[in-house]
C-alpha cells in the first residue's frame, strides 16, 4: 500500500469507535438475556444502545475527510470512551458484595475492561500519529 492508500490517525480511530460501539451493544444483549430478559433490565439495552448511537456517530465524525470534523469525533469518542469506563467501574464500586448482582458486577468488569482496552488503542493510535507528524 502507498502511504495515500493507509488510514489516518482519525480513520483508524473511527475503525476502533465502531468497533467498541458493537461491543457495547454486544454486552447490552448479553446483560439482558442473562436478566432473564426482565422488564427492568430494558435499561441496559436503552442505555446501550444510546451509547453505542453516540459511538457510531463519533466514529462516523472520524473519519470525515473534513479535518476539523474528524478531530472532533475522535476526541468526542475518546471523552465518551472515558465516561463509559467511569461509569461502568463506578456502577460495579456500587455493587460489589451483593451476592444476588454478581453476574452484572462481572458483566460491567468486562465493560470497563473493553473500554480500558479501547482507550489504550486509541492513544497508542493517537501517539503513533504524532509521531508519524513530527517526523514528516
Amino acid at each position: 500500500a502507498t502511504p495515500t492508500d493507509m488510514p489516518t490517525g482519525h480513520q483508524r480511530e473511527s475503525g476502533v469507535l465502531a468497533r467498541y460501539a458493537l461491543f457495547i451493544v454486544a454486552c447490552s444483549i448479553g446483560a439482558f438475556a442473562i436478566s432473564g430478559f426482565s422488564a427492568k433490565a430494558k435499561s441496559s439495552l436503552i442505555m446501550g444502545g444510546s451509547s453505542a448511537a453516540v459511538l457510531f456517530l463519533c466514529s462516523w465524525l472520524a473519519k470525515s475527510a473534513v479535518p476539523q470534523r474528524a478531530s472532533i469525533g475522535a476526541l468526542a469518542g475518546l471523552a465518551v470512551t472515558v465516561a463509559l469506563a467511569s461509569v461502568f467501574c463506578w456502577r460495579a464500586f456500587l455493587i460489589v458484595g451483593v451476592p444476588e448482582k454478581k453476574y452484572l458486577l462481572v458483566l460491567l468488569l468486562v465493560m470497563a475492561a473493553g473500554a480500558f482496552t479501547t482507550l489504550l488503542v486509541l492513544f497508542q493510535i493517537r501517539s503513533q500519529h504524532k509521531g508519524a507528524a513530527k517526523g514528516s
